[in-house]
Protein backbone atom coordinates (compact mmCIF):
# COMPACT_ATOMS: atom_id res chain seq x y z
CA UNK A 1 0.00 0.00 0.00
CA UNK A 2 2.88 2.44 0.43
CA UNK A 3 3.90 2.07 -2.81
CA UNK A 4 0.90 3.05 -3.83
CA UNK A 5 0.50 5.75 -2.03
CA UNK A 6 4.09 7.29 -3.28
CA UNK A 7 2.92 6.23 -6.78
CA UNK A 8 -0.54 8.54 -6.14
CA UNK A 9 2.22 11.34 -4.58
CA UNK A 10 4.47 11.12 -7.90
CA UNK A 11 2.17 10.89 -10.37
CA UNK A 12 -0.10 13.89 -8.60
CA UNK A 13 3.53 15.91 -8.98
CA UNK A 14 3.45 14.47 -12.69
CA UNK A 15 -0.03 16.10 -13.31
CA UNK A 16 0.87 19.46 -11.13
CA UNK A 17 3.63 19.55 -13.63
CA UNK A 18 1.45 19.12 -16.79
CA UNK A 19 -0.63 22.09 -15.23
CA UNK A 20 1.56 24.44 -13.89
CA UNK A 21 3.54 24.68 -16.62
CA UNK A 22 0.92 26.38 -19.06
CA UNK A 23 0.09 29.05 -16.02
CA UNK A 24 3.64 29.51 -15.55
CA UNK A 25 4.73 30.07 -19.01
CA UNK A 26 1.57 32.22 -19.33
CA UNK A 27 2.00 34.85 -16.84
CA UNK A 28 6.35 35.47 -18.31
CA UNK A 29 7.73 32.49 -17.55
CA UNK A 30 8.95 33.25 -14.36
CA UNK A 31 12.80 33.52 -15.43
CA UNK A 32 14.69 30.30 -14.22
CA UNK A 33 11.23 28.96 -12.45
CA UNK A 34 9.49 29.09 -15.88
CA UNK A 35 12.61 27.38 -18.10
CA UNK A 36 13.39 24.88 -15.45
CA UNK A 37 9.52 23.51 -15.55
CA UNK A 38 10.12 23.31 -19.47
CA UNK A 39 13.31 21.34 -19.73
CA UNK A 40 13.13 17.70 -20.57
CA UNK A 41 15.02 16.36 -17.54
CA UNK A 42 12.28 16.91 -15.30
CA UNK A 43 9.70 15.00 -17.33
CA UNK A 44 12.61 11.95 -17.20
CA UNK A 45 12.72 12.69 -13.38
CA UNK A 46 9.11 12.51 -13.01
CA UNK A 47 8.94 9.65 -15.31
CA UNK A 48 11.57 7.04 -13.79
CA UNK A 49 9.74 6.86 -10.52
CA UNK A 50 6.51 6.76 -11.77
CA UNK A 51 7.51 3.42 -14.11
CA UNK A 52 9.36 1.92 -11.10
CA UNK A 53 6.36 2.69 -8.64
CA UNK A 54 4.10 1.23 -11.13
CA UNK A 55 6.05 -2.15 -11.87
CA UNK A 56 6.52 -2.45 -8.02
CA UNK A 57 2.73 -2.00 -7.41
CA UNK A 58 0.77 -3.38 -9.49
CA UNK A 59 1.89 -6.61 -10.79
CA UNK A 60 1.71 -8.08 -7.46
CA UNK A 61 -1.40 -6.12 -6.41
CA UNK A 62 -3.55 -7.93 -9.38
CA UNK A 63 -2.13 -11.25 -7.84
CA UNK A 64 -3.65 -10.70 -4.27
CA UNK A 65 -6.95 -8.73 -5.32
CA UNK A 66 -6.91 -10.33 -8.86
CA UNK A 67 -8.30 -7.34 -10.81
CA UNK A 68 -6.42 -7.13 -13.90
CA UNK A 69 -8.36 -3.92 -14.68
CA UNK A 70 -6.39 -1.63 -11.83
CA UNK A 71 -3.42 -2.25 -13.46
CA UNK A 72 -4.05 -2.31 -17.05
CA UNK A 73 -5.48 1.46 -16.69
CA UNK A 74 -2.12 2.32 -14.52
CA UNK A 75 -0.11 0.43 -17.20
CA UNK A 76 -1.88 2.96 -19.71
CA UNK A 77 -1.45 5.96 -18.11
CA UNK A 78 2.56 5.08 -17.89
CA UNK A 79 2.41 4.29 -21.58
CA UNK A 80 0.50 7.46 -22.40
CA UNK A 81 3.03 9.39 -20.27
CA UNK A 82 6.36 7.60 -22.05
CA UNK A 83 4.69 8.36 -25.28
CA UNK A 84 3.73 11.72 -24.78
CA UNK A 85 8.18 11.90 -23.92
CA UNK A 86 8.86 10.02 -26.87
CA UNK A 87 6.83 11.39 -29.10
CA UNK A 88 7.88 15.04 -28.19
CA UNK A 89 4.31 16.46 -28.16
CA UNK A 90 4.22 19.97 -27.34
CA UNK A 91 1.43 22.60 -26.33
CA UNK A 92 -1.78 21.14 -26.04
CA UNK A 93 -1.23 17.59 -27.14
CA UNK A 94 1.35 17.43 -24.49
CA UNK A 95 -0.89 18.60 -21.91
CA UNK A 96 -4.02 16.59 -23.08
CA UNK A 97 -1.42 13.44 -22.88
CA UNK A 98 0.28 14.33 -19.83
CA UNK A 99 -3.08 14.69 -18.02
CA UNK A 100 -4.71 11.67 -19.38
CA UNK A 101 -1.43 9.36 -18.19
CA UNK A 102 -1.12 10.97 -14.97
CA UNK A 103 -4.73 10.71 -13.87
CA UNK A 104 -5.27 7.24 -14.97
CA UNK A 105 -2.10 6.44 -13.07
CA UNK A 106 -3.20 8.35 -10.09
CA UNK A 107 -7.02 6.60 -9.95
CA UNK A 108 -5.59 2.69 -10.54
CA UNK A 109 -2.86 3.23 -7.52
CA UNK A 110 -5.54 5.14 -5.96
CA UNK A 111 -8.03 1.80 -6.71
CA UNK A 112 -5.38 -0.63 -5.82
CA UNK A 113 -4.57 1.01 -2.53
CA UNK A 114 -8.15 0.00 -1.67
CA UNK A 115 -8.31 -2.88 -3.51
CA UNK A 116 -5.15 -4.10 -1.52
CA UNK A 117 -6.62 -3.16 1.56
CA UNK A 118 -10.06 -4.63 1.88
CA UNK A 119 -8.48 -7.57 0.75
CA UNK A 120 -6.46 -7.42 3.98
CA UNK A 121 -9.16 -7.33 6.43
CA UNK A 122 -10.76 -10.14 4.57
CA UNK A 123 -7.67 -12.19 4.91
CA UNK A 124 -7.87 -11.42 8.64
CA UNK A 125 -11.48 -12.11 9.01
CA UNK A 126 -11.48 -15.51 6.81
CA UNK A 127 -8.19 -16.72 9.76
CA UNK A 128 -10.89 -16.14 12.27
CA UNK A 129 -9.05 -13.51 14.42
CA UNK A 130 -10.74 -10.00 14.70
CA UNK A 131 -14.26 -10.93 13.55
CA UNK A 132 -16.29 -8.69 15.21
CA UNK A 133 -16.84 -5.64 13.46
CA UNK A 134 -15.24 -6.47 10.14
CA UNK A 135 -17.04 -3.72 8.82
CA UNK A 136 -16.00 -0.60 11.22
CA UNK A 137 -12.76 -2.23 10.65
CA UNK A 138 -12.33 -2.12 7.11
CA UNK A 139 -13.90 1.75 6.95
CA UNK A 140 -11.24 2.48 9.15
CA UNK A 141 -8.46 0.87 7.41
CA UNK A 142 -9.35 1.59 3.96
CA UNK A 143 -11.46 4.49 3.89
CA UNK A 144 -9.43 7.04 5.08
Amino acid sequence: MKKDTLGMLVSGLCLVHCLATPLVLAFGGLGMLGAALENEWIHLALLVPVLLLALSSFPIACLQHRRPAVMTSGFAGVVILILALVLGLEGHWELLASTVGAGLLVSAHWVNRRLLCVASVDQIANRGTNTEGNDATVQDRCFH
